[in-house]
């Protein structure tokens, strides 16, 4: 017998030893049926070993074989096998997480087009012998079958049932196969004019120009930060890229960091290119999906569209990576073990095919500022915008010096009025859906909160309902105070749902269109409401940071940021960056078309450091001026983090486990003179509890990554040795990017 060793869907970093026949058509990334326990399990075939650590006796033996060759491409299998090293997880978690659903559930991974009947031997047989004599429908479906031995199958849409076939099927009297689909190729309609919109294609100003021929003289992998301020055109450098890849016949991925901006992306990518186009994202259906991921494979789709999970598509001839939104956190996975940041996967994928990779932001993350400073990525500056689009005029408006009306200003409701009344649109952000943030008691200060997450509910007014943003957890609105008793219950602050009504009481005679998290929970509404903003049916916009990014409106002049002043004072030292970020994406609605655009801000704090740098100077003195405090400080991009997260019901299980990491760290590196890695906590993190479970922390960070790389590579060999309480969950969360 052959030994095979598989990983199994589980967050082990350790495999599993088998046996089969010799014989049996097998590779690495195969995908097997393995007996484990008293359960069937699909596994995923990583090694053929010489021997084993279990002995012979004691192996079992695959059940089944579901792929003779590798689903994985080598590139891709090679990505995935070092992702699983940097993030240290295990490759099973790793390796069933970059797969579609059905494939990890054993679909086929090919695309059928349809399924046949076929008779066997033992139906013929049974047949002969009169053995369906008071089955008249099976006797004449296997009749059938049998008269059309000569072409070997029958089409299922004959005119028996499936349970029919299923009774035949059960006797072994008859087998299913599947006819496989031979892929379109769309590359024959390369050679007509006709697959390519000329009309649609607008003409390159000189920065737009010089970026699309800088990337296209390259050969082989580059990375290239496309930094362009919002309305630069970047969209259009975008698709003059792909069209160069595509007029050689090779596949192009574009990533997008949420579902929101699905809807515009695709519609400018059509309206280019008539060739196959493919999306991913979150809201198909595991059929669809796996269809997607297939069609792709198999060449057919010339561009794949979709949010971090579309990465790990698999293509036939992939030519050209471009990610927008570069700096979105959206592209760090952080609700599995697999703590991974799609950005930075896209460079390995980019560089292990040999293809140029574009990362797009208006406002690059620091990180990919210090690799363009390094040398590591090339540098496209689009600091024009295009279509002449007029230049924005940017205000703050000191709350302290004026009357406010449930968080609207005197003066920004004035300028709201004069660009209205001019026929524009106007948009509010507000980074807080539900109505109020807190709900709480007029006579004793009770508040309502999450008893799961130590945390305030958020009282949604139109379902009535209080909701945790934190666990999820929905609950009445109760009539009395829990305190008290008393009946005279009010909230305090306000959210997107509570704005929109505000502004529908001063507003009556304009359309209002919000867009967050709620109001577009069902299928088709987010495409409703920017149909009705495109058409101008809604001409003032309320948005979460799902209206921040991406949209183009160009009747959009008036933008106004509601409430931040919470963000000037975080504890995570990213959050300035991030605020600077947010600031100018939503900046960037405003003045897209040719008409001027203002951008006003409301706050207590018009004086901060961080908002007289971003209108005064801009992103880019500010970004120079956050990395400059970066590296005098010691803190990523100009050194490692790794992230123990520890949860557990009790906060000392919490607190005793990750003293002990602490302490095989600290003794690690003492006996192998390993210096200069810095311990901070266990500590409490930001939000100390969730859906019941403590939260605590223990950062390890090191001006190395390869030698943050090599303790915790140590730490994941060595971890069995250690006592850790049976109680704490922990997950390792390496380039953390929040301490919540």
């Amino acid at each position: 017998m052959r030994l095979v060793r598989v990983a199994l869907a589980m967050p082990l970093m350790h495999y599993f030893d088998y046996l089969i026949e010799p014989s049996a058509a097998l590779d690495i990334g195969s995908r097997v049926v393995v007996p484990f326990g008293r359960q069937k399990r699909i596994a995923i075939v990583v090694e053929f070993p010489a021997q084993s650590d279990v002995a012979p006796q004691q192996l079992k033996r695959i059940i089944s074989v579901l792929d003779a060759t590798s689903v994985f491409s080598d590139e891709l299998y090679a990505l995935l096998k070092w992702s699983a090293g940097y993030y240290q997880t295990g490759l099973g978690e790793v390796l069933f997480q970059a797969l579609p659903v059905k494939l990890r559930q054993g679909e086929t991974a090919q695309s059928a087009v349809d399924a046949v009947w076929k008779i066997l031997p033992q139906g013929k047989i049974a047949l002969a012998q009169g053995e369906l004599t008071r089955a008249k429908k099976q006797q004449q479906a296997l009749q059938q079958l049998a008269e059309a031995a000569e072409n070997g199958v029958l089409q299922r849409e004959a005119e028996f049932s499936r349970a029919i076939y299923k009774a035949l099927l059960e006797k072994k009297w008859i087998a299913e196969q599947h006819l496989f689909a031979q892929p379109e190729v769309w590359q024959t309609a390369l050679q007509q004019h006709n697959w390519l919109n000329q009309q649609d294609k607008l003409r390159l100003n000189k920065q737009q120009a010089l970026a699309v021929s800088a990337v296209c003289v390259s050969h082989g992998f580059q990375c290239w930060l496309l930094d362009g301020v919002t309305g630069s055109g970047k969209t259009e450098v975008y698709l003059h890229l792909m069209e160069h890849v595509l007029q050689q016949g090779k596949q192009v991925l574009l990533l997008i960091p949420e579902i929101g901006l699905t809807p515009q992306i695709v519609r400018h990518v059509e309206n280019r290119f008539k060739l196959p186009i493919d999306v991913l994202h979150s809201n198909l259906t595991d059929s669809q999906r796996l269809l997607a991921w297939q069609r792709a494979k198999s060449g057919e789709s010339a561009v794949v569209i979709g949010t971090r999970s579309a990465l790990f598509t698999q293509f036939q001839d992939l030519g050209l990576i471009i990610l927008d939104e570069e700096h979105d956190l959206s592209y760090k996975q952080q609700d599995s073990g697999w703590r991974h940041h799609a950005r930075d996967l896209a460079v390995m994928r980019a560089k292990n095919n040999h293809i140029p990779l574009v990362l797009g932001s208006a406002t690059p993350s620091l990180e990919s500022l210090a690799n363009v400073a390094s040398g590591k990525y090339r540098h496209l500056v689009l600091n024009q915008r295009a279509m002449n689009s007029a230049v924005l005029n940017h205000k703050l408006l000191d709350l302290k010096k004026q009357r406010v009306d449930r968080g609207l200003s005197e003066q920004l409701i004035a300028l709201m009025q004069q660009h209205l009344s001019k026929g524009n649109q106007v948009m509010l952000f507000l980074n807080r859906r539900g109505f109020a943030p807190i709900l709480l008691c007029h006579e004793c200060g009770w508040i309502a909160q999450c008893e799961q997450c130590d945390r305030p509910f958020t009282y949604h007014k139109k379902n009535n309902i209080l909701s945790c943003h934190h666990c999820d957890r929905k609950t009445k609105v109760p009539r009395q105070c829990a305190v008290c008793g008393s009946t005279h219950l009010v909230t305090s602050g306000m959210g997107t749902e509570q704005l929109e009504a505000v502004l529908a009481e001063k507003f009556p005679d304009y359309g209002i269109a919000r867009i967050d998290r709620d109001s577009t929970a069902r299928k088709g509404a987010l495409e409703a409401s920017l149909a009705q903003i495109t058409t101008k049916q809604s001409r003032i916009l309320i948005g979460t940071q799902m209206l921040a990014k991406g949209h183009h409106f160009p009747d959009v002049t008036l933008v106004a940021m509601v409430n931040i002043d919470g963000a000037l004072f975080s504890q995570d030292f990213r959050s300035e960056e991030r605020l600077a970020q947010l600031y100018v994406q939503v900046a960037g609605r405003a003045g897209r078309g040719s008409k001027s655009g203002e951008v006003v801000l409301q706050t207590h704090f018009p004086q901060h450091p961080l908002l007289q740098t971003l209108l005064t100077q801009g992103y880019s003195a500010f970004a120079q001026q956050a990395l400059q405090l970066r590296q005098t400080m010691g803190l990523p991009p100009f050194s490692a983090q790794a992230l123990f997260r520890a949860k557990s019901k009790s906060n000392e299980s919490a607190v005793e486990y990750l003293t002990a990491l602490a302490a095989f760290f600290d003794d690690f590196c003492r006996k192998n003179a390993i210096q200069g890695l810095q311990l901070l906590g266990p500590i409490e993190a930001l939000q100390t509890k969730k859906a019941g479970q403590y939260q605590w922390h223990l950062l390890l960070q090191h001006s190395s990554r390869a030698v943050l790389q090599h303790c915790l590579a140590q730490f994941s060999l060595r971890r069995h040795e250690l006592n850790l309480n049976r109680y704490t969950r922990c997950i390792l969360d390496v380039d953390p990017q929040d301490f919540n």
